[in-house]
C-alpha cells in the first residue's frame, strides 16, 4: 500500500505511476497493483495551510491585471499544500484507506509507518521527493522510494482528454492564472471557497464574443451530467 509524503501527494503521482488501486493496470492474473493507501495524519496536518495573498499589487505589476483577482487566496507554494489537502480528502472518500495516527515531522511519520508494517499484515511503501526522508525511512527499515520529477519536459505529448483537463487544472491552480488565446483560466480567484476546491472548479473569463456562447452551452451540458 502506498504511503504518500506531503511533497508529492497533491500531484496524484500514484495514478501517474500506474499504481493506483482503482486506475492502475492489472497484471496477467488480473491483480491490481495495490489494494489501497496507508495515509498518515501527520502528513495531513503538514498540508493544512491557511495563508492568504492579501497584497496582489506586486503580482499585478509583474504579470498583468489578471492577477488582481488572487486577493484573499492561498499564496504561492501554499496552493500546492491545498492541492495535497484536497487530494488527501479525495483518497479517503474514494479509495480504500488505512489511516495511520501520528504527529508531524519526518521521524514521527516514519516511526508510525514502521509500527504499522510491524503490527498489520500489510506493507506500506513510502513515496517521497525528499532524499532525507527517504534515507531516514530506509534506515528505520521502512520500504521507501524516492520519486524524482523529470528535468526535461517534451515539447509534445499524447494523452486523453481527462489528462488534458487535469493538466490545465493543475497549471491554473499552481500559477494562479493561465492566459490562453481567447480565454483566461483562473485556478484561484477572490471568492473561491472550499466547495470550489473540493470539486476542482476553475473560473473562465472569455475574451471572445464568439466563444462565450459556446462555453455557456458546454457548461450547461456538463452541469446536466450525473
Amino acid at each position: 500500500m502506498p504511503g504518500v509524503d506531503a511533497n508529492i501527494i497533491g500531484w496524484r503521482l500514484p495514478e501517474v505511476l500506474d499504481i493506483d488501486s482503482d486506475t492502475g493496470t492489472q497484471d496477467a492474473a488480473e491483480r491490481k497493483p495495490t489494494n489501497g493507501y496507508a495515509l498518515a495524519t501527520g502528513v495531513k496536518e503538514e498540508l493544512d495551510w491557511h495563508y492568504k495573498q492579501y497584497n496582489t499589487h506586486e503580482l499585478t505589476a509583474a504579470f498583468g491585471e489578471e492577477f488582481a483577482r488572487l486577493d484573499n487566496q492561498p499564496a504561492g507554494a501554499n496552493r500546492e499544500g491545498l492541492l495535497g489537502l484536497y487530494e488527501y480528502r479525495r483518497l479517503r472518500t474514494h479509495r480504500s484507506v488505512d489511516i495511520i495516527e501520528c504527529n508531524t515531522g519526518d521521524d514521527a511519520i516514519i516511526e508510525a509507518y514502521k509500527a504499522y508494517n510491524r503490527e498489520s499484515r500489510k506493507t506500506a511503501i513510502l513515496l517521497s521527493n525528499d532524499y532525507g526522508f527517504v534515507e531516514r525511512g530506509r534506515d528505520a527499515g521502512v520500504p521507501t522510494q524516492h520519486i524524482a520529477y523529470p528535468v526535461d519536459i517534451p515539447r509534445k505529448a499524447t494523452g486523453s482528454w481527462t489528462l488534458a483537463t487535469e493538466l490545465l487544472y493543475y497549471l491554473a491552480v499552481f500559477f494562479g492564472v493561465v492566459v490562453l488565446p481567447k480565454v483566461t483560466v483562473y485556478g484561484v480567484w477572490n471568492g473561491k471557497g472550499g466547495r470550489n476546491w473540493q470539486h476542482e472548479e476553475l473560473d473562465l473569463d472569455s475574451r471572445s464574443p464568439k466563444l462565450e456562447p459556446v462555453l455557456q452551452r458546454d457548461r450547461i451540458l456538463l452541469n446536466a451530467m450525473p
